[in-house]
């Protein structure tokens, strides 16, 4: 288990965008574990980086088998209108917005 805390706090600079952010994260992510599957968890704002750090590793052909998200936002929208893989990627298609689960 790892844990990485604001990129601010350890290097007084952010990306300038929030997919470079994920960009990095995975990157970290690769270095600590290079081979098997990945579980994500992120609290609060970290809870929707984590998924966006899913996304970044899956595109780069790891496997994802958890993602959760602690105390974040999570706009919701009925199973019929959710999209995981617009989700995952962000195209704009309904992706701000999360499945509710029962």
């Amino acid at each position: 288990m790892c844990s990485w805390h604001s990129l601010l706090f350890c290097t007084g600079t952010l990306p300038d965008t929030i997919a470079e952010l994920a960009r990095g994260y995975a990157d970290s992510v690769e270095q600590v574990a290079p081979t098997g599957p990945i579980r994500l968890l992120g609290w609060s704002f970290g809870g929707s980086v984590a998924v966006l750090v899913a996304g970044e590793l899956e595109r780069r052909g790891r496997e994802v088998t958890f993602v959760g998200m602690l105390d974040a936002r999570t706009d919701v929208v009925d199973d019929a209108e959710f999209d995981p893989a617009a989700h995952r990627t962000g195209d704009g298609s309904g992706g701000n917005r999360l499945r509710r689960v029962a």
